[in-house]
């Protein structure tokens, strides 16, 4: 339930909205008491019970404008002494009904169509109090009002003159009863109750006073939030400055890292270079060599086969020195015996012919100046019957030159009546023998000294002695 809160001491303006109307009880068309009454729905009008006795019609008077309605008893309270009175097509300012009881010593006023008048509750017993709000025997069925300007309370009948027999007003102190005594009856006729509870001066102080220490208390609560704010700011700097200081450090690190990784790398260029340099001249003093002993080779190969002519013409010569000199049938005997002996050696030469060859080696190098050397063993080349095939695939070739530009199958070679023949096996990069490529298939005999390419590889064959 809501709590009224209202300044002490202004009641009147909070009653402007509080509708207390005149009330005429007749009787055979003759007025016989006049009364009050206080509007607790548009149409619906409380009063005393005592006021309507002996009357047989009720006229209401708009107090806006002074309209005579009739109205008629709706309910009747007989216990409580109050009635409730409909008024047809009335739509008068609604007084609420108090959802609290007086306490002793509280403002109180009576609600009158004339005015209104205030005073204090003087004692409370139960649902019955006393207060010092005097009325008049016309002011029947005017409702006490607290300070919100809520029913709250209703005076008690008084009987005054002869043998007290007729009703009259009162003078302090003044008898009344709470209105909460008639709620339920005020409920089962539609009446509503107030939602919100009128608070007393007091009430309403200590109610000012406990909001203005939650507004502070809340107030407090906000500062030492902000401050806890501010507190977790700073601290939220300080981490971000730190992160940024470690993020600066770790930065300038990684920075260092680079340039030393830079420099080593820088070195480590300058090793490779060198040592590309270092085996270059290697690779060059080697292919020198090569070439040199190539060529010593061929010298002393040279030297020998002019040796060997030498001495076989010196041999010849000596032979016809010796031929010239015999006589007669020594002369023929020689001859015959020098055709048979000359038949012989040519046979047994023929015949070792036959049953050897010497070794072969292939020597030279690439287009990068890479060497390579094959050599070949004349008696297994001899006795091959189909020869020895030359490629880079160990599975499919005898003699393996490993290189991009030579096929896996790439050339035969083979002994012939003791001459070494050669044939290309349809390579990609082809066969060259001094330089006259070789048809796919296509034989040729190779000689001492011969030069041949197999692809990118560039050789020179050697037949060793």
């Amino acid at each position: 339930m809501k709590l009224r809160f209202l300044t002490p001491l202004l009641l009147l303006p909070s009653l402007a909205h509080a509708s207390a109307v005149e009330l005429l009880a007749q009787r055979s068309g003759d007025t016989a008491r006049e009364a009050q009454a206080v509007a607790l729905a548009p149409d619906v009008v409380i009063t005393r019970s005592v006021v309507l006795r002996r009357a047989d019609s009720f006229i209401v008077i708009d107090p806006t404008t002074e309209a005579r309605i009739h109205a008629e008893v709706i309910a009747e309270n007989e216990a409580l002494g109050l009635s409730l009175i409909k008024v047809p097509g009335a739509s008068f300012d609604v007084t609420a009904v108090s959802a609290r009881d007086f306490i002793a010593g509280e403002e109180i006023s009576i609600l009158t169509v004339a005015d209104s008048r205030d005073g204090r509750v003087l004692s409370i017993d139960g649902v019955n109090i006393t207060h010092d709000v005097a009325f008049d025997e016309s002011e029947y069925g005017a409702m006490m009002l607290n300070r919100c300007g809520e029913v709250a309370a209703f005076n008690v009948d008084v009987k005054g003159g002869f043998l007290n027999s007729s009703y009259v007003g009162a003078e302090a102190p003044v008898e009344g009863v709470m209105i909460s005594a008639a709620g339920d009856w005020l409920a089962t006729n539609g009446i509503n109750i107030s939602t919100t509870v009128c608070l007393t001066a007091e009430q309403e102080a200590q109610a000012a006073v406990d909001a203005h220490q939650d507004a502070l208390d809340a107030i407090q609560q906000e500062l030492e939030q902000r401050q806890a704010d501010l507190e977790a700011q700073q601290e939220a700097i300080e981490a971000a400055e730190a992160e940024l200081e470690a993020a600066r450090q770790e930065s300038e690190q990684r920075q260092t890292d680079a340039e030393a990784a830079r420099d080593e790398l820088q070195q480590t260029q300058a090793e490779l270079e060198a040592a590309e340099q270092e085996a270059q001249a290697q690779l060059e003093q080697q292919q020198a060599e090569i070439e040199a002993a190539e060529a010593e080779r061929e010298r002393a190969n040279a030297e020998r086969e002019a040796a060997i002519e030498e001495a076989r013409v010196a041999a010849e010569h000596k032979q016809r020195t010796l031929i010239f000199s015999a006589i007669g049938g020594v002369i023929a005997l020689l001859v015959i015996l020098g055709v048979v002996i000359s038949l012989r050696k040519r046979k047994q030469q023929l015949a070792q012919a036959k049953a050897r060859f010497n070794d072969v080696v292939f020597s030279g190098h690439d287009g990068g100046g890479n060497p390579f050397r094959l050599r070949v063993d004349g008696g297994a080349l001899l006795h091959a019957e189909n020869g020895l095939v030359i490629g880079k695939n160990s599975q499919q070739a005898n003699l393996v030159l490993s290189h991009p530009q030579v096929s896996r199958q790439h050339a035969r070679i083979w002994v012939e009546n003791g001459s070494l023949f050669i044939a290309d096996l349809g390579s990609s990069n082809g066969t060259q023998v001094n330089d006259i490529p070789l048809a796919s298939g296509s034989a040729t005999a190779l000689k001492n000294g011969d030069s041949v390419h197999f692809g990118g590889v560039f050789m020179k064959l050697e037949i060793l002695a």
